[in-house]
Formats: C-alpha cells, structure tokens, sequence
C-alpha cells in the first residue's frame, strides 16, 4: 500500500512537496474507500489527480517509477543521467534530489525510505520502519558511503557491501540482493517485494512486451479482461491466447531467418516476442523442449450474427490501451496491487473512464489506483471522496501537488462544475488563440 510520496529538486518539483493517500477523518461520505489496517494507519483505496497540460501531475507518476527503478535495477542512474532527474528552472547548484516514500510493505509492516542522489552519487540512503507498530527503528542507513545495518553482519559480508558501495554510487543498497542475497534482514526483502511485485506504474507510453505471456499464465486476469470487453461495448464477445506449435506455425506464417536462429538454443525462461507497431504480436516460449508461439484472438461480432476472430493488429488504440490495463486492475482488485497509471482517458472514451472509476470503486477490493486525468465527469462525490482528489498546479515553472480536501467542500456540491469554473485552480489560463 502507497501512504505518501516526498520529493525536492525531482523533474519539475522544486521545493519539499507531498502527496499522500491518508483519508481525512471528519470525511464520513464513502467510507469503503478507507482501508483500515489494523495498528497500521488507514489509507485511501484511489486518487484521481487533476491539472493543466504541464503542469506536473505526469512528473508525479514519474517519481513513482523513479523510486521503483531505482529500488529494483542497479544500473538506472549514473553520472550522465542524473542532471536529467533535477530541477532546472533555477541557477546551478549542488542541491541532491530527494525522493521518499511511505508505503506498507509485503510483510504488513510500514517503512519509510529516503533516497538524496547529488551529482556524485547516492549521498544518504535510509529504511526506517514507520506507523505505529515499531516507528523510526533503523534497518539501514548510508551516510556519504558509511552503511550501518540494523541487524548484526559478518565482516566478510560487510567488506563486500562496503566494496559495493564503493563501485555503485548511484545504485541503492536494495539492489545489493540482485545477484546474491547477501543482505537477510526481513525488512529489505519484504520491501524490494513490494517495490518488485505489488507497486506497478503505468506511463502514457508505457511497452508492455509481456501481456501474451501475463495473460497466458494468468487464466483469471485473462477472464476478467474478457468478461470487460464482453461488458463495456466494444463488440468483442469474447478473448483467449492461442498457443501452437512454433513449426507449424512458421509454415503459415513465413519469418525472417534471425527468428529461427534466435530460438533454436532458447532456454526454459526465455520469451522472444514479435512487435509490430508498438503492438506484440505473438510470443514464442520453449515448453517441455518444444517451441510454442501464441498470440491473442479477439471474437468480434458482426452483422446478422456473424463473428469472426481477429488479432491484435485489427482493434483500435483504445482497445490496447484497455488491454493492458485489464490485467494490472485485476491485480489490484484481487491481489492488492498500487497501481498508478498516468493519463487513465488516453484513447478511451468518457463514459468508459468513469465505468472504470466506478468498477474500483465499489470493488470489494484490497488494492489501490492512483491515475492522472483531464476527464471530469468523475469528478462526482458518489464515485470519489473529496480526499481522494488532488490537484497540480505550477508557478514560475515549480509544480505544487495539493488536495481537494484543503476546501471546505459540502457533500451535495458538483466537484467537476466547480473544478471547470476554476475554484480549485489547476486549470489552463488561456489567453488569444487570434494568431
């Protein structure tokens, strides 16, 4: 579960900035939307967040993944790429970017992590345990290449950590457990799980090579997106993944000859997938030692009752978009997932957006959806909690991330009749078009 993000010096966020997903208590309108987790604090189950073109609300979702690469791959910065990361609307100087997060991890417990990257590397790195169980214990902490840990280390395991240090400056100590899993406190695993399998984001134009082989694995995500499409009207009756064998499949389907090199010596775990226009296509695995290719066939319905199967290259941009977002809403419905999707309308139509809202919303859940959005007409108090609204806005080129939960809003009042009369701010400021 995500609680809340702190950045400074990140993208377009300058100063200290906050988002958070504690409910607001004297809030007593939808309150399934709050999980209640025991000793560990209550948090929203979504937010929607809101602002003008440029304003910041994409650079949010960027932090997110920031911090999860960053957690997960030892090799996502280095001295070339960080300056990227920085905000650049001010003189130079040798302010690090701090990003920290607050999140309840896969062992139900809550941490705390802090990362400053300068231009020089990581300069402090700390996990502390959080809520109200065991608040500000020190699992481990990094201080300008001194790691101290919480739990006793050998010396052998400590002069290798210290060497490690020493070659990754722009690595996290999480990614020390990459290769081998030197570092056994509880904690640190528990927490790079949920950085790794509960914490998905998904950017505007984010890849998803792997949905043949997500759905394929999956039977009960590839149900559920099949059971959406039956339901939203798209005139899809129905999905699947067909899996064939791969030579008889190359007779019909002639290819290039790097495919037939490529999988002649695949291993076990290995997926080669076929892209075309951003699209994949098929997906060739090795099971049992034979080659199998599969790919996805749409039922689409027709006239006078006739239907016909389809492959991905025939459905619309919207479609896609919804495929593959259909298995990660699954997860986060049914296996408590954060999932965090930037720009939710993109190529999708408004009453679908708020069908999507409102399915989640009164999901019997255990997962989260944070998304940005221009589409309004979820801005309603029966499908969002004025808490779980949050606006972006910038000024002299700085974001600013704030909540709806700053008004005084009155539960019979239109949030999106106010939002477009500009109550709230975040909004475009458009000046002559009269060119």
């Amino acid at each position: 579960m995500l609680l809340r993000l702190i950045l400074r010096n990140f993208l377009s966020f300058n100063g200290l900035e906050q988002f958070e997903l504690f409910p607001n208590p004297k809030r007593t309108t939808l309150n399934s939307h709050i999980y209640d987790r025991g000793e560990n604090p209550q948090v929203l189950k979504m937010t929607a967040v809101y602002g003008a073109n440029g304003a910041g609300k994409s650079n949010l979702v960027k932090a997110l993944s920031f911090i999860r690469r960053f957690v997960l791959d030892d090799s996502f910065l280095d001295a070339d790429n960080i300056k990227n990361w920085k905000f650049r609307l001010k003189p130079e100087s040798e302010e690090p970017i701090l990003i920290a997060i607050e999140y309840e991890a896969v062992d139900k417990e809550v941490y705390f992590y802090t990362a400053e990257i300068g231009d020089s590397g990581v300069q402090k790195e700390t996990l502390r345990t959080s809520g109200t169980k065991h608040p500000g214990e020190m699992i481990f902490e990094r201080c300008e290449g001194v790691v101290t840990f919480r739990d006793a280390i050998t010396e052998e395991v400590s002069s290798i950590v210290d060497n490690w240090v020493q070659q990754h400056p722009f690595s996290s100590l999480f990614t020390v457990n990459s290769s081998v899993r030197l570092l056994k406190d509880k904690a640190i695993n528990a927490s790079r799980a949920w950085f790794g399998d509960k914490l998905k984001v998904v950017g505007l134009n984010s890849f998803h090579p792997d949905i043949i082989t997500r759905l394929k694995n999956n039977p009960e995500q590839l149900r559920f997106a099949s059971e959406m499409f039956r339901e939203i009207g798209l005139g899809l009756s129905g999905l699947e993944v067909k899996t064939e064998d791969f030579d008889q499949w190359l007779a019909s389907n002639p290819h290039d000859e790097k495919i037939l090199t490529r999988t002649e010596k695949m291993p076990e775990d290995m997926v080669l997938s076929e892209i075309v226009d951003n699209r994949t296509v098929s997906a060739i695995s090795l099971e049992n030692g034979i080659r199998k290719v599969s790919h996805l066939v749409f039922e689409q319905a027709g006239v006078e009752g006739y239907s016909a199967k389809m492959g991905i290259q025939s459905q619309s941009d919207g479609t896609v978009r919804l495929l593959i977002l259909a298995p990660y809403l699954y997860a986060a419905v049914h296996e408590g997932m954060t999932l965090v999707i930037d720009e939710l309308d993109n190529s999708i139509h408004p009453h679908l957006v708020r069908g999507l809202v409102k399915y989640f919303a009164e999901a019997d859940s255990n997962g989260q959806l944070v998304f940005t959005t221009h589409e309004t007409c979820v801005l309603s108090q029966s499908i969002l909690r004025p808490d779980e609204v949050w606006f972006v806005e910038k000024s002299q080129g700085e974001s600013h991330p704030y909540s709806l939960n700053e008004f005084k809003i009155h539960n019979t009042i239109s949030i999106e009749n106010g939002y477009l009369a500009g109550r709230f701010g975040a909004v475009p400021f458009i000046g002559s078009l009269d060119f």
